[in-house]
């Protein structure tokens, strides 16, 4: 890789995370930029590569993500909960359904 060409190529990477982020928040641009107090074409354009995206508005993103995934585990951890009081699970059961949520969880820690 030249030198030329690196700025270029951690510029895509930093593209490609925000948007990669705000899908994984199951944020739409819509609700990013309302977020953001940015329009959602700015978005796009960020997204797109046609805006830089400055520290401050990566920043910003970044505690958004923060809050949307935090708002969403504790929407899972309700829904498990309702689950389980509906239809409560043999400890055999049980036990399986635990195993299996902690090697999904190391998964997703470690990627």
């Amino acid at each position: 890789m030249t030198k030329n060409s690196e700025p270029r190529f951690a510029r895509a990477r930093v593209i490609a995370a925000l948007r990669e982020c705000r899908l994984e928040a199951g944020l739409t641009q819509i609700e990013l930029a309302e977020r953001l107090e940015l329009s959602q074409s700015y978005v796009a354009l960020l997204e797109t590569g046609k805006r830089p995206v400055l520290d401050i508005i990566a920043d910003c993103a970044g505690d958004v993500f923060d809050r949307a995934f935090a708002e969403r585990e504790a929407n899972r951890q309700r829904i498990d909960a309702l689950v389980a009081e509906l239809y409560p699970l043999s400890e055999r059961d049980e036990a399986r359904y635990q195993s299996r949520k902690a090697k999904e969880e190391a998964r997703l820690r470690c990627e």
